[in-house]
């Protein structure tokens, strides 16, 4: 439980940085190119995952540096072997 509140307090400390950092930045227009992007993936939904994944690919193809934070379940998709309940086939 104790390690669980770190890894809480050190997620809302790095999404306050990020936000403060953004704030700054002033609003982005549409001709704007990025030059680096930090996506922040904490969700367990394998769809959610897939699309932040895809969005940053095509991000990294049109020049932008991207980084990625995994955090909680969503570190997962990182591992060797993944968790059972992720080889589950979803259908529409």
């Amino acid at each position: 439980m104790r390690i669980r509140n770190l890894i809480n307090h050190c997620i809302f400390a790095m999404t306050l940085m990020v936000g403060v950092a953004l704030a700054g930045a002033g609003p982005a227009k549409a001709g704007d190119g990025m030059e680096n992007m930090l996506v922040i993936l904490t969700s367990p939904e394998v769809e959610t995952q897939a699309m932040a994944l895809v969005l940053s690919n095509h991000s990294a193809k049109l020049g932008t540096k991207v980084h990625l934070l995994l955090c909680g379940p969503a570190g997962d998709i990182a591992l060797l072997e993944p968790p059972e309940q992720s080889q589950k086939v979803v259908t529409p």
